[in-house]
């Protein structure tokens, strides 16, 4: 069968990579790949899990659960696939969530931490701090004044 799909490809070299393989060795090749495309799964699952529940995610246990695995899996997916634990992905999505509604809105920084999951502002601002080198009102002031030059420039 994957002989025909080569075929219908036109992937030569992987044709005579099949041929030379015995049947045995490409169906250990099989399971692989359907593992891999299982993780891939199920980290897209629990990326759209922490995207819609930002502010109030499931614990590491709950989301493993709900997309088909345990939290050490889990982890280790989220590590192959990003380099980084569930935990640490979902604190970087709070903080990008949060540098977008400092550049699109006026919102004070209380009400942004807020909608991004942090029960106060100085943990966003330590937070934000330590990942973009300079607090939320130093990033909104800096973008304040660039789009002050560029009217100025016009």
């Amino acid at each position: 069968m994957l002989a025909r799909v080569f075929v219908q490809l036109g992937d030569r070299p992987r044709l005579e990579a099949l041929t030379s393989q015995t049947l045995d060795e490409a169906l250990a090749d099989a399971p692989s790949a359907s593992a891999a495309l299982r993780d891939r799964r199920m980290f897209n699952q629990a990326i759209a899990i922490l995207t819609r529940q930002l502010t109030a995610p499931p614990s590491g246990v709950d989301l493993a659960h709900r997309v088909g695995t345990n939290q050490q899996r889990l982890t280790r997916i989220f590590r192959e696939q990003v380099g980084m634990s569930p935990y640490e992905y979902l604190q970087q999505l709070r903080l990008e969530r949060g540098r977008g509604l400092l550049h699109d809105t006026d919102l004070q920084v209380q009400l942004i931490a807020d909608r991004v999951g942090y029960r106060n502002a100085g943990d966003f601002t330590r937070a934000f701090r330590r990942h973009f080198g300079v607090t939320p009102r130093q990033y909104r002031r800096g973008r304040l004044d660039r789009e002050d030059g560029e009217s100025a420039a016009t």
